[in-house]
């Protein structure tokens, strides 16, 4: 195996500072939060509709934890 050439260890370097960057942390939590909202939505709504249909069907809360 060849030792790593300066450019590669530059950009090493460069890759491990933006990776550890106050703007990539950032961007990583706003797209995480996001998409955990927009999970907990999806799961409301099915949540909702399983009960609504439920409901139609005649049965009753007790079914919600089977």
């Amino acid at each position: 195996m060849n030792a790593p050439s300066n450019k590669m260890k530059c950009l090493d370097k460069q890759a491990a500072e933006f990776f550890n960057s106050n703007h990539f942390n950032n961007v990583e939590a706003s797209l995480t939060s996001t998409f955990q909202t927009q999970m907990d939505n999806m799961v409301a709504r099915v949540t909702k509709r399983v009960r609504f249909a439920n409901d139609v069907n005649g049965e009753g809360a007790e079914t919600q934890n089977a």
